[in-house]
């Protein structure tokens, strides 16, 4: 089997991902308390964690 070219580099993906929400975060932290808040309503909002948690039978954090 011949080992396919990756179109992307997982580990700089999610660096770029936890930017993105760091500065998000840092923009609207007069909205909560903690980081660890904001990630919570951020995830609450979310469909495709609602249908992942519904999917694995796991209960809202919120």
């Amino acid at each position: 089997m011949a080992t396919r070219m990756k179109t992307f580099d997982c580990v700089d993906m999610k660096y770029q991902v936890q930017n993105r929400l760091l500065h998000e975060y840092e923009t609207h932290k007069s909205e909560t308390l903690s980081y660890f808040e904001f990630l919570r309503l951020r995830t609450d909002r979310s469909d495709w964690i609602k249908k992942f948690r519904d999917k694995m039978s796991l209960p809202s954090v919120g």
